[in-house]
């Protein structure tokens, strides 16, 4: 076809036999497709106006534009000898061109030569012609233009002749028994067209050519009910009939080209044998079985897929394996290399190993058509099962699959294959890592007597393993060449697992090489992105940390989400959380050092840290009130943290994010972001101790310690110290807690930081107290209260100081001087919105009624702290307001009552590692289980007493217990 103009796109010229751009601007060009389109009739200016522009765009000397586009238009065909003849008479304007040069009305004479080919029967003729004239119609008509008016015609263009000459070409592919591409066709045409009653006609009559009869059936009842609830109306009478013509078996059923008698089946033999391993696939294989059952008969397609290196392969052939008897024709096994070395084996080739298997000579068959009519006739009708193995996507086997309607085909691939899912409805089932007890069972059968004499060894190797069973076989190869699991061991800590060669012959890193295969398949940015979740010091992300940790945009990050997921290289979890396999993790870090320069590296864990300190900031602002916080650094990039709405849902936040923030605080120091890692302790400190985890927040305090002394930010360092302090107090360690508080206090003291001076005053005060120095804790509590008052610049300072006195005042039975404290407290809460000063005030305003015998009251207050602290999750809360219930229902003698809430108590100090609380609670669980006769868990709860005193070398409060102890003994 020699075209010289395209007006089905933008409007383009070939100039030296190469298309360029068809005019100086846009309209010009929008004016010579225009000309061309209306093939040398007049074309008045009136409608030239209404091609270029809309009624309410038109410039008020229209007509004087368009005779400059004219001469325009004249002046560039002239200079590119093209055609010139652009005449303007009577206010008309025309172009004279052959109709052979000009793409679209070339497609028009296609189109014709087409239908006289049919008319005669010649369908395959006519067939390749509309296959032809459709490749000219790549585009849009009239591109350039944006009008109103071009756009209906462009409607009526697409409607009348594009969709038109498609259905054309279905009708002869179906002529001509091209089932399997007429279905592949209509699947695109439905997506663009929608509910069309010759699309699903030709659906129909595709289906049953492939002896699909009960989808054709299918087919028929979901358009009748589209058409019936779009339209209100019956479907059209041609589909009706066409229906009844299916049940009646009237359609001929030579549109599946019947069995080939001229060749001796040859029954296959390639199945390659079973892993003699293979473990704990059970609930795998089971699924297949119900699949299998699913489907009736032994029909259909079955996807396996799942990561690299997880066992696709050695599931579907020891299935296979197992269900022989159901194929009495044979099982075919082909390599399909969609994630190999090799170039995937592309369909035609794939049809002719199958023919070859089974005896047909292959090179007596032509390429294309003939091939397919000669694949589908063999295999009509037979009873084989076909494992195509290892697919890239949905194209790679699609046109395979549609030629094997009558058999059960099994496709593994570590794509999810959504295009089969969606289109077909095919059942996919994920393979997924192997469970930790059947990954252990198998090394420690694999190891022998070396299992019992080295089970630590044996554990850490079950959990480096990751339940692949690839990376299980190349550790089991290790174990083989080595005599001791500590070997094996300290090999994989010195070398990553996924370097590991497969054997002793040199045959490479085999996990590296099967994940790289995958990642070579992605986009560049879903291998960026592979590279920073590798370097990334977050376990899991959500979508939002992804765009923070990437610094691209959502819809660019979910698209490459997708992209990774599909692959299996991310999965999601629970609540919208996304994680990397640890293999895979492993994989991303080392591409990371060629995929990534440091500077993207550093740039990104940045954004990371400065995301979560300034969203933990901002959780902070939601929970804390009224006191200075600590805050962090200037912005250095563009992120946006989270905001809150409420104080519950920044405490949920923190809650669920407290192992991020410690992995971050370790992050931030290794990329020496030292003016981060300090307001994300005191972020881990203040607010997430009283979650629980001191043992975990301890070696974060000390990071921070280091950070603040390296850049020597005095203010940090005494906060640091402070929560250090805070820590020991609450693990029992006085001492230890006492000398971090003084030197809080001097720190502030130092620098003449006035807020903060008071809660370290506060701390120190019942650190003090909690030793036995009590007057030193009044002192202290009263100068915190004084210096507070007298600067007025931190409330919450204030509250805690009065809180201290009052704990004072009512331990020395001064009942209302203590009650005006409380009361001055509730009123600095109240006025700061302060929930946790509010929840603490009320446990104290409960104990000092119970003490006062106003039970009523202490009931009340303590109610009103549990609900506070269950807003709050605060365990430390929960801990003692739930003692105090359990004390309340001691008093009353309900005993059972009071040991259940103990027994919470006990469990929520215990998540907090929170010794001081742990003993409130036991003292009132050791004695309701008394008293209830349970002599055992009495005697327990009291030991443990014992053992607490005397870590806190209180002797005469142990010396106690020994009494009761002694009491019970005989019991």
């Amino acid at each position: 076809m020699s075209i010289l103009f395209k007006i089905l796109g933008p409007s383009q010229a070939k100039v030296n036999g190469t298309f360029v751009p068809g005019g100086p601007s846009v309209k010009v060009r929008g004016m010579l497709a225009v000309l061309l389109h209306s093939q040398g009739r007049p074309v008045p200016r009136e409608s030239m106006v209404k091609w270029l522009w809309d009624i309410d765009e038109a410039p008020e000397h229209a007509q004087g534009a368009i005779a400059t586009y004219a001469s325009r238009l004249r002046k560039w065909l002239k200079a590119n000898q093209l055609p010139d003849g652009v005449t303007g008479t009577n206010g008309t304007y025309r172009l004279v061109v052959d109709k052979m040069l000009v793409d679209y009305h070339l497609f028009r004479v296609r189109v014709a030569e087409a239908r006289d080919h049919a008319r005669v029967g010649d369908h395959a003729h006519a067939a390749e012609v509309l296959a032809e004239a459709l490749e000219l119609w790549s585009d849009q008509p009239f591109a350039d233009l944006k009008t109103e008016h071009s756009e209906d015609v462009r409607r009526a263009m697409a409607r009348d002749e594009l969709q038109e000459a498609q259905c054309q070409l279905l009708a002869n592919r179906l002529e001509v028994g091209e089932f399997a591409e007429v279905l592949a066709d209509i699947a695109e045409l439905e997506r663009r067209y929608g509910a069309d009653v010759r699309l699903a006609q030709y659906r129909m009559r595709a289906l049953a050519g492939l002896n699909r009869v009960s989808e054709a059936t299918e087919c028929y009842l979901d358009f009748r009910a589209r058409y019936v609830d779009l339209t209100g109306n019956d479907p059209p009478r041609e589909i009706t009939e066409l229906h009844a013509r299916l049940l009646r078996g009237e359609i001929p059923q030579a549109s599946h080209p019947p069995a080939d008698p001229t060749f001796d089946w040859e029954v296959p033999d390639q199945l390659p044998p079973s892993a003699p391993d293979l473990v704990g696939r059970g609930s795998v294989l089971a699924e297949l079985d119900q699949a299998l059952d699913t489907l009736g008969t032994p029909r259909g397609v079955i996807v396996l897929n799942g990561q690299a290196g997880v066992g696709k392969t050695a599931v579907a052939i020891a299935w296979a394996h197992r269900n022989q008897k159901h194929f009495a024709d044979g099982i075919f096994f082909v390599r399909l290399n969609g994630f190999r070395e090799q170039e995937p084996l592309p369909p035609e080739q794939v049809l002719q190993e199958l023919l070859l298997a089974c005896g047909v000579d292959v090179l007596s068959v032509q390429p294309g058509r003939p091939l397919r009519i000669r694949f589908q006739r063999t295999f009509a009708r037979r009873k084989v099962l076909v494992l195509l193995d290892d697919a890239l996507d949905t194209a790679h086997v699609r046109p395979v699959l549609e030629l094997l309607p009558s058999c059960l085909t099994i496709v593994t691939s570590r794509t999810r294959l959504t295009g089969l899912i969606v289109e077909r409805g095919v059942r996919a089932i994920t393979v997924p890592p192997l469970e930790s007890a059947d990954v252990y069972d198998w090394l420690r059968l694999r190891a022998g007597r070396r299992a019992e004499v080295e089970q630590r060894e044996l554990a850490w190797l079950s959990a480096a393993a990751g339940g692949l069973p690839l990376a299980l076989r190349l550790i089991g190869d290790q174990m083989d060449r080595r005599p001791r699991l500590a070997d094996v061991v300290a090999e994989l800590r010195s070398a990553e697992l996924i370097d590991i060669g497969f054997g002793a012959d040199g045959d490479g890193a085999v996990l590296r090489g099967a994940l790289d295969m995958t990642y070579r398949t992605l986009s560049d940015g879903a291998r960026e992105l592979l590279c920073l979740l590798g370097v990334s010091p977050l376990v899991d992300h959500d979508l939002e940390e992804l765009v923070v940790l990437s610094g691209r945009s959502r819809s660019q990050v979910s698209a490459d989400v997708e992209r990774l997921a599909s692959v299996h290289l991310l999965e999601f979890g629970t609540h919208g959380r996304m994680r990397c396999h640890a293999l895979i993790r492993q994989f991303g870090a080392s591409t990371a050092t060629a995929g990534l320069t440091a500077r993207q590296r550093h740039d990104a864990i940045l954004r990371v840290v400065e995301w979560f300190t300034e969203s933990a900031h901002q959780a902070e602002l939601q929970i804390i009130h009224g006191r200075a916080l600590v805050l962090p650094p200037p912005r250095a990039t563009n992120v946006i943290p989270r905001d809150f709405a409420s104080a519950d849902q920044a405490v949920q936040w923190l809650t669920a994010q407290r192992g991020q923030l410690l992995a971050l605080i370790s992050a931030a120091m290794s990329e020496k972001l030292h003016q981060y890692v300090w307001p994300l302790v005191s972020s881990v400190g203040e607010v997430l101790a009283s979650q629980g985890g001191f043992d975990v927040v301890l070696p974060s305090l000390r990071l921070g310690l280091e950070a603040a002394r390296t850049v020597g930010n005095r203010v940090a360092e005494a906060a640091i110290l402070g929560n250090t302090a805070v820590v020991h107090r609450h693990r029992g360690d006085l001492q230890e807690a006492r000398r971090c508080a003084t030197l809080a206090l001097e720190l502030y003291r130092q620098v003449g930081n006035s807020s903060n001076q008071v809660q370290a005053m506060v701390n120190l005060g019942k650190i003090n107290w909690a030793i036995g120095d009590i007057d030193q804790a009044w002192q202290l509590y009263r100068d915190a209260l004084g210096h507070a008052r007298s600067h007025g610049s931190d409330r919450g300072a204030e509250i805690n100081a009065l809180l201290a006195l009052q704990d004072y005042a009512r331990r020395s039975a001064r009942y209302s001087e203590a009650e005006t404290y409380l009361e001055n407290a509730a009123f600095l809460a109240d006025k700061l919105g302060d929930l946790r000063s509010d929840a603490v005030t009320a446990i104290a305003f409960g104990r000092l009624c119970r003490e006062q015998g106003r039970a009523g009251e202490a009931q009340n207050h303590c109610n009103h702290a549990l609900v506070l602290s269950g807003q709050l999750q605060d365990q430390s809360l929960i801990a003692e307001a739930m003692t105090l219930r359990a004390e309340l229902h001691h008093d009353r003698r309900a005993w059972r009552q009071a040991l259940d809430c103990a027994e919470q108590a006990y469990s929520s100090a215990q998540q907090i590692s929170n010794k001081m609380l742990q003993l409130e609670a036991l003292k009132v669980r050791s004695d309701a289980a008394y008293r209830l006769g349970m002599h055992d868990l009495a005697r327990q709860s009291w030991q443990l007493c014992q053992e607490m005193h005397r870590d806190r070398d209180d002797a005469a409060a142990a010396d106690g217990i020994a009494q009761q102890l002694a009491e019970i003994a005989d019991l």
